[in-house]
């Protein structure tokens, strides 16, 4: 089903550094509630977006590319077969754009 069916909005975010499973040390990022729409039906998905060791002070200020970042995700989850349900958590890294 095609990603554009769909519609994405943050509801919240939460900056915090957290632990990764397998992960002594702490990483920072940031935790998204992003709104997953289509038509009436709405869900509130959470992705985890942890920063890469390398991630620049801009990158790691630019608050807009990081939900980007989140929302593509989700859209090419959708676009290779997945339906969104309430609730489900995803763990992502966010690196320097391309």
């Amino acid at each position: 089903m095609p990603s554009t069916d769909w519609r994405f909005s943050v509801a919240d975010a939460f900056h915090a550094d957290f632990y990764i499973e397998d992960d002594p040390e702490s990483r920072p990022g940031i935790e998204w509630l992003i709104d997953v729409a289509r038509g009436p039906e709405c869900v509130k998905v959470l992705v985890r977006g942890v920063f890469a060791d390398d991630l620049g002070p801009e990158t790691r200020a630019d608050h807009r590319y990081q939900a980007q970042t989140c929302i593509a995700f989700l859209a090419d989850m959708i676009e290779d077969g997945w339906t969104p349900r309430e609730g489900e958590r995803f763990l992502i890294e966010i690196h320097e754009p391309d």
